[in-house]
Order: C-alpha cells, then structure tokens, then sequence
C-alpha cells in the first residue's frame, strides 16, 4: 500500500494494515522489540493496524 524510509532503513504497509520494516535497527527502528537490524522485511510487533505511515 505505501513505503517510507529513515536513513538506515525502510517501512511498508500492507492493505491489511500491517507494517513490515527492514535496514538498520541500532535504536529499534524497525519496531519489533529487538536491535537486530535485518535485510528482509520483519513485522513491527504490535496489536494495532495502521492506516499511513
């Protein structure tokens, strides 16, 4: 549905309304509760749902 980017890494949006990051995480940028940074899209660990990034 949409993409958004920081410096190191990047987010997109499912229609769904789920949200999947991956690039760097040394600050816990990608959302799930790790500070792993990781090539392939991991799921932000949240029970909401987004509607825009």
């Amino acid at each position: 549905r949409s993409l958004t980017t920081g410096t190191v890494h990047y987010c997109g949006l499912t229609r769904d309304g789920v949200v999947y990051c991956w690039g760097q995480n040394g600050i816990g940028q990608l959302g799930n509760e790790t500070f792993i940074s990781s090539a392939t899209p991991v799921l932000v660990q949240t029970d909401e749902r987004f509607v825009a990034l």
